[in-house]
């Protein structure tokens, strides 16, 4: 099973996806794969993004192909670019073929809300990219500008089981707790809160 989080741009994915992981075990989260490729190449930079395109092929390949329960996958698509299309269909094609169950969260949040969230001390500590405050809020501010950030309703029905909720007045471990509710996820406890949930920094 595979579960696609944090489908908008700069949402409360990280911390969601921390509490998610605590009611999900043998779950997988890719973040700190991302941020340790910072170290090397910049954000956003051809290098950086083959790297960080070739490692989440492969660990969506190896997850599927294992006996973990499943899978927490962020990604931020751009729903009016076919190339973004392409990679969400990808990312949940190997769990399709073993017959696995893919789960999409969209979590869209306002961009007065976003924009606080890029400074929070959890987010920063857990993302290096987010640390330059002007140049993150610069890349945020302009794909809200250029592209659709938020699927239309039944766009992802083809491929995916989909859920939609607006997180920007929500704590993580509610949003979680509804998640955990509504595509019947086999949870081991109670979903973490955000300060529960904050990653060790990876850098």
């Amino acid at each position: 099973m595979a579960v696609n989080l944090g489908m908008a741009p700069t949402s409360r994915h990280l911390d969601f996806s921390c509490a998610v992981s605590g009611a999900f075990p043998g779950a997988l989260v890719d973040g700190a794969a991302v941020a340790q490729r910072l170290a090397l190449f910049p954000f956003g930079s051809p290098p950086f993004q083959r790297l960080v395109g070739d490692f989440r092929r492969r660990l969506v390949a190896e997850a599927a192909a294992s006996d973990l329960p499943g899978l927490i996958l962020t990604f931020v698509p751009a729903h009016d670019q076919p190339e973004d299309r392409a990679a969400m269909f990808a990312h949940a094609q190997p769990f399709r073929e073993r017959g696995g169950r893919v789960l999409c969260l969209e979590l869209p949040a306002d961009q007065d809300e976003r924009l606080h969230r890029n400074t929070c001390p959890s987010r920063l500590a857990a993302k290096p990219s987010k640390r330059d405050l002007q140049a993150s809020r610069r890349r945020l501010v302009e794909l809200d500008a250029t592209h659709r950030l938020t699927s239309r309703p039944g766009e992802l029905a083809p491929w995916a089981e989909h859920l939609h909720i607006d997180n920007t007045h929500q704590e993580a471990a509610h949003v979680a707790t509804q998640t955990i509710a509504h595509f019947d996820l086999p949870a081991a406890h109670e979903p973490r809160t955000a300060a529960e949930a904050t990653p060790p920094d990876t850098t």
